[in-house]
């Protein structure tokens, strides 16, 4: 049968590109060896929220003295919130399912290939298709440490009904953070143990030095600038520069990040450029191959499921020749879904620094916002990095309560074009923690008005 568009994985990429395609009038047939909605509503993004925000309300009834509210013994059911969990996960994967069958989208439940160009080949039957999209996703990393069989990986951790006593977190990136203040909110003792001076290293000074007060206040164990020698069935040895030192723990979380999920031999052989494991694109998703697009994990670009999303949709509008912006990387804003919760988009002042770009930074502390005194979390900032002439904003970082949410106000102005102006400019209701957001734009010219 011949299709328009042939999608290999029903993850955030695939599915969404499914459904773009379909609504401009294609022929879809969607690929998926395992369960729709991929890591990210699987294994990923969705699970590791619902059990942060099952934390979030531990920490609220811990603390529900001080707001004046008195409540009984707190007692934490962990069946009870893996339950809730995949309850969640079940509603969307199944909404996801929905929404296919509404479109008209053909899904497979095979393993699929790139046959050649237009042909995908699935447990031994063909299909052909006018052009191909390569959305297959990623895997957890394995890094070649003496023992790591020992270590378990985020999907085990995801799929257990009790708790561990304690555990040691291999990686501060933003999978060992987000499981470090989740599991230490359920009463676990964790370290995290991290080979690069800090934790976070990718973000903002600001960010990090934000992050560390945030795992120290939540009594997490951070151990940075150490190289994890071996890994044993309850141990983890590491080295820094004071020495070798041995932990016993009950768990090791490996959490270094994750690897395309690509056949590095059959796309060399198709005639794909791969660098590094990952499919190499345009910014239209194109691969070598006239035909064949990749998207989302496996070009490796951004590995987030709403920048695979966003590659999905420009993909699809370039096949149906629709006029589309192509992709535009530096505007893609990273969350962490921590107490307070961590936002940014755009570059670090490191980054301009090293540019030798002519900037102004503006910052406000949460201390100096009502909302935030509100809410009883008074601990991180908000930064705003622009250019000294223009205006136009190079990147903003957030500490703060509804970071994840907020950041869109600086990502939709970049979007437009905007400046540090039109952030001034725009009324921030009142009392919120957005508000933070106007004083950091104002702090760029020493005006903030709260501090």
């Amino acid at each position: 049968m011949k299709y328009d568009i042939g999608i290999i994985g029903g993850g955030p990429g695939g599915y969404v590109a499914a459904l773009r395609g379909a609504q401009l009038g294609a022929k879809v047939v969607l690929f998926e060896k395992d369960t729709l909605g991929g890591t990210c509503l699987n294994r990923g993004c969705i699970p590791t929220k619902t059990l942060l925000k099952s934390a979030d309300i531990l920490r609220q009834a811990e603390k529900a003295d001080k707001f004046g509210v008195s409540v009984g013994p707190i007692v934490l059911d962990y069946k009870k919130v893996k339950g809730r969990k995949d309850s969640i996960v079940s509603q969307l994967t199944g909404g996801v399912a929905g929404l296919l069958k509404k479109n008209g989208v053909e899904v497979i439940y095979k393993e699929a290939k790139i046959a050649g160009k237009g042909r995908i080949e699935a447990e031994g039957d063909i299909y052909e298709t006018g052009a191909i999209i390569l959305a297959a996703g990623s895997r957890p990393s394995r890094p070649p440490i003496p023992g790591i069989e020992h270590a378990v990986d985020s999907t085990w951790m995801l799929e257990q009904s009790s708790l561990p006593t304690s555990m040691a977190i291999v990686g501060g990136g933003v999978i060992g953070v987000e499981f470090a203040a989740a599991f230490r909110a359920f009463g676990v003792k964790v370290t995290i143990i991290e080979m690069l001076p800090k934790v976070l290293n990718m973000a903002d000074d600001m960010v990090i030095a934000s992050a560390q007060k945030l795992l120290e206040r939540e009594g997490i164990e951070v151990i940075t600038g150490a190289k994890v020698e071996k890994i044993g069935p309850c141990s983890i040895t590491y080295e820094t520069e004071e020495g070798s030192f041995t932990k016993a723990v009950d768990v090791v979380l490996a959490a270094v990040g994750r690897v395309p999920e690509t056949d590095g031999p059959l796309l060399k052989l198709l005639g794909i450029q791969q660098e590094r494991g990952r499919v190499v694109t345009d910014s239209y998703m194109r691969t070598t191959v006239p035909g064949i697009y990749a998207i989302g994990d496996v070009n490796g670009t951004s590995m987030l499921a709403h920048t695979a999303s966003r590659e999905g949709i420009v993909a699809v509008n370039h096949i149906m020749g629709q006029d589309t912006a192509p992709m535009q990387y530096e505007r893609i804003p990273s969350c962490v879904y921590t107490t307070p919760e961590i936002a940014w988009i755009g570059m670090t002042e490191k980054e301009a620094a090293a540019m030798e770009l002519d900037y102004l930074t503006g910052e406000f502390p949460l201390a100096g916002n009502g909302k935030a005194l509100v809410e009883g979390e008074t601990l991180g900032r908000i930064k705003i990095i622009s250019l000294k002439k223009t205006g136009e904003i190079l990147g903003a970082h957030l500490v703060c309560p509804h970071a994840t949410d907020m950041i869109m106000e600086i990502g939709a102005c970049m979007e437009a074009e905007g400046t540090i102006d039109d952030i001034r400019a725009a009324i921030h209701p009142h009392p919120t923690v957005s508000e933070g957001m106007w004083e950091a734009a104002e702090d760029e010219r020493d005006m903030a008005i709260h501090w």
